[in-house]
């Protein structure tokens, strides 16, 4: 079994993780390398500390796990209204389960 603490630990690389591909990748989701190679070429010119709704619920459900350390799905829910932000980029589709949340 493994201990706790590497459990703790492999979460918070997973967590990291997400938030710096989410921020690396945050202006070119979804597009060929062709067409990243030949809008942005090198990356120096991104802009800094962008982040997308992959990160907004990432931290959603860090902050239920803090709480409640088993899964909790309506708080991890109540988590990712609180922290709903439009201009994140979400998918059309999460604007209807925000308003199921609420």
């Amino acid at each position: 079994m493994i201990p706790f603490d590497k459990y703790c630990e492999h979460f918070q690389g997973s967590a990291l993780g997400t938030f710096v591909g989410d921020a690396l990748g945050r202006e070119i989701e979804g597009w060929p390398r062709e067409a990243v190679e030949a809008r942005y070429g090198l990356f120096e010119r991104m802009g800094r500390g962008l982040y997308t709704d992959d990160t907004e619920m990432m931290i959603g459900i860090m902050e239920s796990l803090i709480e409640s350390p088993r899964f909790d799905p309506a708080l991890t829910a109540q988590k990712f209204l609180e922290n709903f932000h439009p201009e994140r980029g979400y998918g059309a589709r999460i604007y209807g389960v925000m308003e199921r949340i609420r």
